[in-house]
């Protein structure tokens, strides 16, 4: 969202490691995303989680003065990397099984069943749950959509 850029462009502030760059940066990311949705803060905790992964790499911390923000930038760019592709492949599961659920609900509408049998009515109960499953598989993807946007 243009935080890091920011973060980068900060000429008054120099890091000594890696390590510290990283803590000013997960500490400025922590104070922006504290006024965020729930489903923001959710996808920022993951990437906060890829981030903080990275603060005990030896390599990254021996790295001279002026390779630390470029450093840090390549992880950060990392992370988005790996969440897009987490979402993408969450969505790609959601799609999958939304499409599985509507051949078993077309199937189930297809039955011609007695009115007011046994069978009938687990019909209409599977068919009811089905609709609110596939309600909350529309809206999970729908929120994973918008998260990639």
């Amino acid at each position: 969202d243009g935080t890091f850029g920011k973060f980068a462009e900060d000429n008054n502030v120099s890091y000594s490691s890696y390590k510290d760059a990283l803590k000013h940066f997960v500490k400025t990311m922590d104070k922006e995303y504290i006024q965020k949705s729930s489903d923001e803060k959710q996808i920022y905790a993951e990437y906060r989680q890829f981030l903080m992964k990275t603060a005990n790499e030896d390599f990254l911390n021996s790295l001279p003065k002026e390779e630390v923000l470029s450093a840090l930038q390549e992880v950060h760019t990392m992370g988005i990397q790996a969440l897009s592709q987490a979402a993408m492949t969450n969505a790609q599961e959601l799609d999958f099984l939304s499409e599985k659920l509507e051949g078993r609900v077309s199937a189930m509408r297809a039955l011609k069943l007695p009115k007011n049998s046994e069978k009938e009515q687990v019909r209409a109960e599977f068919l009811a749950t089905a609709s609110v499953a596939q309600d909350a598989l529309n809206e999970a993807i729908e929120k994973i959509n918008a998260s990639m946007v």
